[in-house]
């Protein structure tokens, strides 16, 4: 519906009826403005009404939007890995066993060695009567054992001394070296029992041996120590 047109309309009527009817419209005149403002205020109400009822109809006429529900999906948990145990390898599993039955101890030394007590990585110097650069020799003393104090008969300092357990018992390792670069020179362990010693371990290293030959012996005699068992403790 067209309410301006209608508007439009009523006034159109009017103006007529004054035009033709003059005299009619000043008897008229007070009652056509009451009828005028009374048709006006319906026009306007009417208006109200309509745009009231177009937007209700309106607003229900949209459907409003429902909410989304929202989907959750869970993530599978990761399955824990175990890492397998580190192996630890036995570097002297393959080693060469040399057994004393008289003295009552075994001991493994490296497989390339002709014997666990003499080894040389160079050919022997023969025409010295010191040891043979690069060379290692080694004495076990189970009787005779020099005191503790004895004298080493070089110029040595003492650069290591570490307390250990071989076969249950107490022992101590200690390495002389040379003053001038702390070049290994003499490795040496004391076994003892009821506190005296009854067994020393002498390792000699070769004169002129390199630093870097020397520790690698001292590498190598911590190793063969590790494998050192008595056949009865008793």
């Amino acid at each position: 519906m067209n309410f301006y047109k209608t508007f439009d309309y009523v006034k159109i009527k009017l103006m007529y009826f004054d035009a033709v009817y003059p005299e009619r419209s000043r008897g008229v005149q007070y009652k056509q403005k009451g009828f005028v403002q009374f048709i006006i205020l319906g026009i306007v109400v009417l208006a109200v009404v309509a745009a009231g009822a177009f937007y209700v109809g309106k607003q229900t006429a949209t459907p409003k939007p429902q909410p989304q529900s929202q989907v959750v999906t869970s993530q599978p948990s990761p399955t824990p890995t175990s890492s397998p145990a580190p192996t630890i390898t036995d570097e002297t599993a393959n080693w060469k066993t040399y057994t004393d039955n008289e003295r009552g101890f075994l001991l493994k030394y490296p497989p390339d060695w002709d014997n666990a007590f003499d080894y040389c990585s160079t050919p022997v110097n023969a025409n010295s009567n010191e040891l043979s650069a690069n060379c290692i020799k080694t004495v076990i003393f189970t009787s005779d054992i020099p005191s503790e104090n004895a004298d080493l008969g070089r110029d040595l300092v003492l650069t290591s001394t570490t307390n250990i357990k071989i076969s249950g018992y107490n022992a101590k390792r200690e390495i002389f070296s040379l003053p001038d670069d702390n070049t290994p020179d003499t490795y040496q362990v004391w076994i003892y029992k009821n506190n005296k010693p009854f067994i020393l371990w002498l390792s000699y290293i070769g004169v002129n041996t390199s630093k870097k030959q020397a520790d690698a012996f001292v590498n190598i005699l911590n190793k063969i120590l590790s494998t050192f068992k008595f056949l009865d403790k008793n």
